[in-house]
């Protein structure tokens, strides 16, 4: 009877998903400058507005999301790239563990996102990761000095997968070489004595060169301290143990910076270890756990991805 009535009347539909590209042609939104960046995360399973993460500086916005369900893990980590390259001024760095177990399923996804903003950069290997991680944190060390307005993110898709990553989580020493290729030879002078001319005091003297720290080192404080300078994490897993392995046992326990959780299609016990008091066998095929880590705990349906052809066609 009102449905040709201009109203604010809202339907609560509990079986029905909305498409990602629908609600932002519902809603007006898409390129913009507006700052601070917004997450489109999806409807709660309630009568109450879509769910958006809003990314500030005040505190810690690192997602982690874990399910053993490869659509929702890709859905929501996908949505949370496209939401954030919707705004000019943020930057996403991505390294998805499928590519380096050659499975390009993702790969016109990438390449789409790549040719339309010059703001994303895709990581091929482990060396990639490694001069990556390099890069975010030349931009820290920038941002300490002066203040900076636009948003880093760092996307880490299907950990079970990203080795190299993994074991930086966990604090452990790689040896970076391995996955670079040599430096061209030249450049730097030949000492004749290395040993006569090291200055051993220096070790004791010196505080030590940030520009020396590993890759693992600079991505745990990166991790720790991002935040505060506008660069964000989100790590996806489909697997509850290599989350607890990596992040969580052993090492430098880097879960605990991780407030935000996107929790489902775990074990009870898997799930009460990343997000307590829930009940994830009351979990509909649609439906996730979200918690912002400080007070909001809910119900969403994450937004339905576009297929490649058409977020294509939306972004022209």
């Amino acid at each position: 009877k009102y449905s040709d009535y201009p109203s604010r009347l809202q339907v609560f539909e509990g079986k029905r998903t909305e498409k990602l590209l629908d609600y932002f042609r519902r809603e007006g939104l898409g390129r913009t400058e507006e700052l601070p960046v917004r997450i489109h995360m999806g409807m709660p399973v309630k009568v109450a507005p879509p769910y958006t993460i809003i990314i500030d500086k005040k505190r810690k916005h690192n997602l982690l999301i874990c399910g053993s369900d490869i659509r929702m893990t890709a859905r929501v980590a996908d949505n949370y790239i496209i939401s954030a390259l919707m705004n000019q001024n943020a930057s996403v760095y991505c390294a998805d563990g499928d590519l380096l177990v050659d499975d390009d399923s993702a790969k016109s996804f990438y390449d789409l996102l790549a040719g339309w903003s010059g703001r994303f950069t895709l990581a091929q290997d482990r060396g990639d990761i490694i001069r990556m991680i390099g890069d975010v944190y030349s931009q820290y060390q920038e941002r300490k000095k002066k203040n900076k307005k636009d948003a880093i993110f760092v996307v880490f898709k299907n950990l079970q997968f990203l080795d190299i990553v993994g074991m930086m989580l966990k604090g452990e020493t790689i040896e970076e070489g391995d996955y670079l290729e040599e430096e061209p030879q030249g450049g730097q002078p030949e000492i004749s004595d290395p040993i006569a001319a090291f200055d051993f005091d220096s070790i004791l003297t010196q505080p030590r060169n940030e520009d020396s720290m590993s890759a693992g080192e600079k991505l745990i404080r990166l991790i720790e301290s991002g935040s505060m300078y506008g660069i964000s994490f989100v790590i996806s897993s489909l697997e509850y143990q290599t989350v607890k392995d990596t992040m969580g046992s052993y090492g430098e326990n880097t879960l605990k910076h991780f407030p935000e959780r996107v929790v489902f299609s775990l074990s009870q016990g898997d799930a009460e270890f990343l997000l307590d008091d829930i009940s994830i066998s009351g979990l509909q095929n649609q439906t996730v756990y979200f918690t912002d880590g400080i007070r909001e705990k809910l119900t969403i349906k994450p937004y339905i991805t576009p297929e490649v052809y058409e977020l294509k066609e939306y972004l022209e």
